[in-house]
């Protein structure tokens, strides 16, 4: 019975693999094996074997007139089934023509021996097989096989068969079809050489076919290699190889094609005369696009197929698209962001603030007021963590900083993404920016500073642009740029100058000759401090500008802001982070800040901008040293006249003082404690303590002291204990012996002793460490009871005046030990600000304002304390009775004021007036910034410049005006600028047409005392003419002065003392040594080379490796640490010297640390012009015995020597005659 089916392929030129029609549910075909009878053809080669000679033309044959054509065929013979499908031997036609009979005729088969008696159709293929063979034709060619060399596996070397070949057009022949995406093709290399592969389509996957029986397939995966079987198994096509797969999945992949030994398959196109199969897959459902193929594909413009294949897929959902959106991200297109708040628009425009990281940055988006941090989308960037990828992840950031920072640019949210672990939720965007609209994330991937992310197949929250990212990740893996090199750059370490106050003035001097200094602004701490990276020297420093004080930010949620402190903070982070500006320094601050000015573009003073924000106020003192102070007073007046930030509340013609408030701006209420003065410290500063006396606090201290006394009585100590800063221990009080609580404020482990502060009483003392103990924890819930305290709105005189002690002695008389009634005006942290009274006085009970405080200011022992007191305006009662007191001391000549208007200049009623009208102040001031810029003027011509002048700008300068420190300090620099310029003229002035020389003058005046005359020729014998003085005629002297002097003549004028005899002159007669011969001993002659030259050379050399040693070390090293051997005295001894050394060369310098232990550190030696800029050497004595060599062992647990222990040397062989 003949039966119709389709050739699906061609196993040889005898063999056909037949395949049915679908099923009516579209249940694939069936298929069966169908053999030629009566004839055979050459068999193809496997990976074991050859091919026959002419399998190949055979089998081409057959291939070429039979695939994929229906064919009639009728089985004549059933074989046992093999590999699931029937086999039978039979015949076969093709459009009525016989495949036996065409094989035949074509010289491509040959007839099987038949044992059977032939029959007529028999007789005819002899004949057809016959002509053929007398014809030449097929395999009966005279000529033989062609040679040819098939390759049935895998090239070797992978790696250089794609570099080879790859993206050149290969014709190919399909022949077998593993899964929709997964084929093995005969590359038909040339006419002499095949090679098979495996292949797998560019850009596409699809699931998974069953392999062999049993395995399940993944859905829609037969239906796709059916798809693909059907139109490409067998066929010719054009194979581009473009890549074989990554090693790894990993976005940090030294190569994404990478060498791979044997791999199993290559990834590239396969295109048949009708187009990409991939497209085809895609569009009919039965598979997805690969995103990460996308670079190989952006050359060839295939990207964009596939995705426009995939969206109609998706918009019909065909197949695997059955559930998915109707639109896809990766095509350009966006979808509406899931999970984001209708505060924040998805689309917004605004400028670049900072830069995070190599994939984050901060936008501040202008219409909701606030900066959003935002992830680049489908973007990862290199680590800081990792040491193959740190270079790059500055790199990275940096390249972002210098294209973005400060800049407009467009950003559109992509997606949300939720939080996860430690990762916080944030926005993923495409940031475009430029005319072009760039998008930065792909110029960052060209680079190679960053990879793409690989997100899962069906994850749709990616960039929009996702194909081009991978098409430049392609571009950079090509090029080997950046991580894509396969190089490991290290980071260069960046050295904080400013970690000292020491090392940071070692490098001002030579700042300051720089003049302007590039550096970028690192981190902003405050609107006023920053911290700069000098990029080129890879150092970092603190730096402070200089004139202005900003508000005070708060550094941690516990701390509060100073008002406007944020505002302060959050304009410099806006305007100056991580931007390019210019720099000059000034000085230093006494933590290692430099203080300077800042300059942005070239010309935008930083300073300027932040005062004339109302942002900044003008530091005065500071500021009148600067070239632009007049600018900078000038911007402050403009932000108080416009009310701006700081000066929102400013009123024009009020006092200046008046603008100090408290910091709610009210008085606070009225609080009455019973208090005493426990303790009184005079030095440096003044400060007394105070124990509440209203609440249970001292009832249950008195309590705590009886059982601490108890407790110690049997208590014994701590061998070995060392206090450190900060714990709170029991203390040894001198006083009285006794046990006390304490807390440690300082502890000096090499001199075992620490500095502590009395909790209860608030007392301090220096104790030594055997005087210590920890504190039992029974004793530790009671808080101290001792409080902190100043006296509210008053002052005493600075300590240094003749005043300070007597005011002193007055305090401690009206309050220490006593007690009394006090009410909390302020609270500056745990410092009380108090108004103290005497309850013994009947005033203070109806008068509030009659207290101690005010009885100081009206002995005149206190002043009113405008600047500390900043809450002073919110008790205008109080502030009216001080001013009363003040003028009743100035009247009564009291205190300070004794001598009528007070000889204390600090609270002179002439030289300070707080209450000075503001615009004759302004006026003053402008005066004498006139004046000073006048003689600057005229010191630059210095040859022309007129003494007479400058005498007259000093006169002009009337300081009985003068009542505050701004104005006062401009007086004095006017009287130091004048100073100056006459010494300087005065050195440069002539006499007769020469400069006066000192020498030649006290050469001329020593001849006219006489000096110069020779009273006595001494000879060679006489050894007392050496010793004997000419006496000089001072008298001749004095009388040719006197004729010139207004003085009148004492007593001892020019002849000193009449008690005081003159000394009679003994003259000696020295006696010679004379030699005797016969007691010389003569000692051995050894040169000063032979001792020395080995100690020298062994000195020399630990002492430079020691040097080369601290140079390498990151952080400051103990010294015991480095110099204790604990093996020998001796020797550590020897390596404190080689530091010593090193100290003098300037190469390592010593500073102590926060515990006050002794560091070593290297530093740069400075030069001679650090010198004649000022620097000086410093000279300290240290005492290092065996008993602080055993010290140091035992604290700091010093078990071996950090420089290596050196050999003792053998006894000296040097010897004197006779020993």
């Amino acid at each position: 019975m003949s039966m119709k089916a389709v050739v699906k392929s061609c196993m040889s030129g005898d063999t056909l693999v037949l395949r049915g029609r679908p099923g009516p549910q579209g249940q694939l075909p069936v298929e069966r094996v169908l053999h030629i009878a009566e004839v055979t053809a050459p068999r193809l080669g496997t990976s074991q074997r050859d091919d026959e000679p002419f399998a190949f033309e055979s089998r081409e044959f057959l291939r070429s007139h039979a695939i994929g054509k229906e064919v009639s065929f009728t089985s004549t013979h059933s074989l046992p089934i093999t590999d699931g499908s029937p086999r039978d031997i039979g015949t076969a036609q093709i459009g009525g023509q016989d495949i036996a009979t065409e094989l035949l005729k074509n010289g491509w088969a040959k007839l099987k021996e038949i044992k059977r008696e032939a029959t007529d159709e028999d007789i005819q293929r002899r004949t057809i097989e016959a002509d053929a063979k007398n014809a030449g034709r097929g395999q009966w060619n005279p000529d033989g096989p062609a040679h040819r060399t098939v390759y049935h596996t895998m090239p070797n070397d992978s790696q250089g068969f794609i570099n080879e070949w790859k993206g050149k057009p290969i014709d190919a022949i399909v022949e077998q079809v593993r899964d929709g995406t997964t084929l093995r093709v005969r590359l038909l290399l040339s006419s002499d050489m095949h090679q098979f592969i495996n292949i797998a389509l560019a850009g596409a996957r699809s699931p998974r076919a069953s392999g062999k029986e049993g395995e399940v397939a993944e859905p829609f995966g037969e239906e796709a290699k059916y798809f693909v079987e059907t139109r490409l198994l067998q066929r010719h096509v054009s194979v581009t190889l473009l890549s074989l797969p990554a090693p790894a999945a990993t976005p940090f992949s030294t190569l994404a094609n990478g060498p791979a030994a044997a791999a199993t398959l290559f990834i590239g196109t396969v295109m048949h005369p009708v187009g990409n199969i991939a497209d085809h897959l895609v569009g009919a459902g039965l598979a997805k696009v690969v995103d990460w193929h996308a670079g190989m594909l952006a050359q060839h413009g295939g990207m964009e197929k596939l995705r426009a294949a995939e969206k109609v897929a998706k918009e019909n959902r065909l197949k695997l698209y059955g559930a998915a959106a109707p639109v896809a991200n990766g095509s350009g297109t966006h979808t509406p962001v899931r999970g984001i708040s209708t505060a924040n628009k998805a689309q917004f425009e605004g400028q670049v603030v900072r830069i995070w990281s190599g994939d984050q940055i901060s936008v501040y988006d202008p219409e909701a007021k606030k900066e959003r941090r935002v992830q680049l989308s489908s973007v990862r960037g290199p680590k800081t963590n990792e040491p193959k990828q740190a270079s790059y992840a500055v790199e990275a950031k940096e390249f972002l900083r210098k294209r973005l920072i400060g800049n407009t640019v467009s950003v559109n949210v992509d997606f949300i993404r939720p939080k996860e672990g430690e990762y916080e939720e944030r926005e993923c965007a495409t940031i475009r920016h430029g005319p072009t609209k760039a998008n930065v994330a792909e110029q960052l991937i060209e680079k190679g500073l960053a990879t793409v992310v690989r997100h899962k197949r069906d994850d749709e929250n990616r960039s929009p642009d996702y194909d081009k990212l991978m098409a430049a990740e392609q571009t950079a893996v090509t090029d080997t740029r950046g991580l894509h090199s396969g190089k490991e750059i290290a980071v260069p370490k960046v050295v904080n100058i400013s970690d000292t106050h020491t090392r940071a003035n070692a490098f001002l001097a030579q700042f300051k000759r720089a003049g302007r200094v590039s550096a970028l602004v690192d981190f902003v701490a405050a609107g006023s401090r920053f911290k700069l990276i000098l990029s080129k020297e890879n150092q970092s420093l603190t730096f402070v500008l200089a004139g202005i004080r900003a508000p005070r930010s708060a550094r941690n949620p516990s701390e509060k802001s100073e008002p406007f402190g944020t505002e302060s903070l959050e304009f410099s982070s806006r305007h100056y982070l991580q931007r390019d500006v210019e720099v000059q320094f000034d000085s230093l601050d006494k933590s290692g800040g430099f203080i300077g000015t800042m300059y942005y573009n070239k010309t935008e003073n930083v300073a300027l901008n932040l005062v004339r924000e109302g942002l900044a106020t003008v530091h005065a003192y500071s500021a009148e040293g600067l070239s632009w102070s007049k600018q900078l007073f000038e911007a402050e007046e403009e932000a108080q006249k416009e009310q701006k930030n700081i000066w929102k509340d400013y009123v024009a013609d009020a006092v200046v003082e008046a603008t100090d408030q408290s910091e709610d701006g009210t008085a606070l209420k009225a609080d009455y404690l019973d208090v005493i003065v426990s303790d009184v410290k005079t030095s440096p500063q003044f400060s007394f303590s105070v124990q509440l006396l209203n609440n249970d606090g001292i009832a249950t201290l008195e309590k705590l002291m009886h059982d601490f006394s108890l407790h110690h009585r049997t208590a014994s100590g701590t061998p070995g204990f060392t206090p450190r800063n900060g714990d709170l221990v029991s203390a040894r009080f001198s006083g009285d012996d006794g046990w006390y609580r304490a807390k440690v404020r300082k502890s000096a482990i090499s001199k075992k002793e620490c500095d502590v502060t009395f909790i209860d009483y608030g007392n301090q003392e220096t104790v030594p460490f055997s005087r210590v103990r920890p504190l039992d924890p029974q004793f530790r819930s009671l808080p101290g009871q001792a409080q902190e305290a100043r006296l509210s709105f008053v002052r005493f005189p600075d300590p240094s005046s003749e005043y300070y002690d007597e005011a002193m002695d007055r305090f401690k008389s009206l309050c220490e030990g006593r007690k009394l009634i006090a009410n909390i005006d302020a609270r500056e942290g745990p410092l009380l600000h108090l108004r103290l009274m005497d309850p013994s006085d009947s005033s203070s009970t109806t008068d509030p304002s009659a207290s101690i405080n005010s009885t100081l200011v009206r002995e005149g022992f206190c002043i009113i304390d405008r600047k500390g007191c900043k809450y002073l305006n919110s008790y205008a009662a109080i502030q009216q009775r001080l001013r009363q007191d003040t003028e009743e001391a100035k009247r009564s000549r009291s205190g300070m004021y004794e001598f009528g208007k007070g000889k204390d200049k600090a609270v002179d009623g002439q030289a300070y007036d707080p209450e000075q009208d503001p615009e004759m102040k302004r006026q003053i001031r402008e005066g004498y910034r006139d004046r000073l810029r006048d003689i600057e003027e005229q010191a630059k011509d210095f040859k022309t410049l007129d003494v007479a002048a400058l005498a007259e700008g000093v006169r002009n300068a009337d300081i009985s005006f003068v009542r505050a420190p701004q104005e006062a300090l401009l007086d004095s620099r006017l009287l130091t600028t004048v100073s100056h310029l006459s010494a300087a003229k005065a050195k440069d002035l002539k006499h007769d047409g020469g400069g006066f020389d000192t020498d030649d003058f006290i050469s001329k005046l020593k001849s006219f005392l006489g000096g110069n005359r020779i009273d006595v020729q001494a000879d060679d014998d006489d050894e007392d003419a050496a010793d004997r003085e000419i006496e000089l005629s001072w008298d001749k002297l004095g009388w040719k002065a006197l004729g010139r002097s207004r003085r009148g003549l004492g007593l001892d004028f020019m002849l000193g003392p009449l008690d005081i005899e003159a000394k009679q002159r003994v003259q000696k007669q020295r006696v010679k040594a004379e030699k005797i011969a016969d007691e010389e001993v003569r000692p051995q002659q050894v040169s000063a080379e032979e001792l020395n030259a080995r100690d020298e050379a062994e000195t020399s050399k630990i002492v430079a490796d020691l040097g080369l040693f601290l140079q390498t070390l990151k952080e400051p090293i103990n010294l015991f640490e480095l110099i204790v051997n604990p093996d020998s005295f001796a020797q550590s001894v020897e390596n404190l010297f080689y530091v010593s050394f090193l100290v003098r060369l300037g190469e390592v310098a010593i500073d102590l640390n926060d515990d006050d232990i002794a560091t070593v550190f290297a530093c740069e030696p400075p030069s001679a012009q650090d010198f004649e800029d000022g620097v000086k050497k410093n000279q300290s004595m240290w005492e290092f015995d065996e008993e602080t060599w055993k010290l140091a062992i035992e604290t700091f647990n010093i078990t071996k020597p950090f420089i290596k222990t050196r050999p003792i040397p053998p006894e000296s062989s040097y010897r004197f005659y006779g020993s």
